[in-house]
């Protein structure tokens, strides 16, 4: 099973939204920030765009490596 799996930016990018507005239940935020759950989860998706732009530059820079390796690497 040594096969590479491609996804495209997109994909990528839909992971980590629906990670980050999955990864607490509503519940939870609904009822500590009452009214204004709604800002929690807007600075969740902002932060979240940093971090795939923070991966999609690190790819630019090592194309031929996995992540973990370019990590390594970094590290």
């Amino acid at each position: 099973m040594n096969r590479k799996l491609n996804i495209s930016g997109f994909q990528f990018f839909c992971t980590i939204f629906l990670f980050i507005i999955g990864i607490a239940p509503p519940d939870l935020i609904y009822t500590r920030a009452n009214q204004d759950a709604w800002i929690s989860l807007l600075i969740a998706v902002f932060v979240a765009c940093l971090l795939f732009a923070l991966y999609i530059k690190l790819y630019s820079i090592f194309p031929d490596l996995q992540f973990t390796q370019y990590i390594q690497v970094i590290l």
